[in-house]
C-alpha cells in the first residue's frame, strides 16, 4: 500500500490546523489518542475533562504520529517515552508536563472553554492574529516544519514495514473485530483495553 496520500492529508490537516490566523482552542473530554492527540497539540490552547487520556499508542501495531509536535510541546526525553511505550497519560501529568493548558470537571468543561475563549475575544483580530503569526514562526524557526515534513517520510517507511504484528493485528480486525485486535495488541503489552 502507498501510505503516502493517506499520511499527507493527515499532516496536512494537522498543520492547517496550526497555522490558522486565530487561536485555536481544544475542549478534550475522554480518549485523545493518536490523530485526535496530534490534533489537539496543533491547537493554541488545550482544556480537558479530568477524564482525558492523551498518547500515541500507534507503536503498539507498528505506526507512529506523522506530525510528531509533542518534542516542540513537552520535550523530547518524555516525548521519547510515550513513543517508544505507547503509554498513555491522564490529564493531570498531561497538564504537569505542559500539554495542556488546564484540567477541569467534565461538567465544567464546556462553561471552561467559553470563559477562555471570551478573555481572548475582545483583542483586536489583527493583534490576535500577528501574535499567532509570531508564536507560529517563533516553533517553525526551531525547525518544526521540516521535523513534520522529515517525519512524513519516516512514518510512510513506518507504516508500509508491514511487520508480523502488523499483519496479525490486521487479521484479527478483519475476522474479529477491532476491539478483539486491540485486546490482542494489548496482551502483548499487558494492558487492559
Amino acid at each position: 500500500m502507498d501510505w503516502r496520500p493517506v499520511l499527507q492529508r493527515d499532516a496536512d490537516l494537522t498543520m492547517r490546523i496550526w497555522t490558522l490566523p486565530k487561536p485555536t482552542i481544544a475542549v478534550v473530554q475522554g480518549h485523545c489518542l493518536a490523530g485526535g492527540c496530534e490534533i489537539a497539540m496543533a491547537c493554541d490552547m488545550i482544556i480537558a475533562a479530568e477524564d482525558a487520556t492523551f498518547g500515541e499508542p500507534e507503536i503498539q501495531y507498528g505506526s507512529g504520529p506523522v506530525t510528531l509536535l509533542l518534542p516542540f510541546i513537552i520535550g523530547q526525553k518524555k516525548t521519547n517515552e510515550l513513543l517508544f511505550t505507547g503509554d498513555k497519560i491522564d490529564a493531570t501529568e498531561a497538564h504537569r508536563l505542559g500539554m495542556i493548558n488546564k484540567v477541569v470537571p467534565l461538567e465544567e468543561l464546556a462553561a471552561e472553554s467559553k470563559t477562555l475563549a471570551l478573555r481572548i475575544a475582545p483583542t483586536p483580530l489583527t493583534i490576535l492574529r500577528l501574535t499567532k503569526q509570531t508564536l507560529t514562526r517563533a516553533q517553525e524557526a526551531q525547525g518544526l516544519r521540516e521535523a513534520v515534513a522529515t517525519n512524513l517520510d519516516i512514518s510512510c517507511l513506518i507504516n508500509g514495514a508491514n511487520t508480523p504484528e502488523q499483519q496479525e493485528f490486521d487479521k484479527i480486525a478483519a475476522t474479529k473485530g477491532l476491539k478483539a485486535a486491540l485486546a490482542w495488541r494489548d496482551s502483548r503489552y499487558n494492558e487492559s483495553a
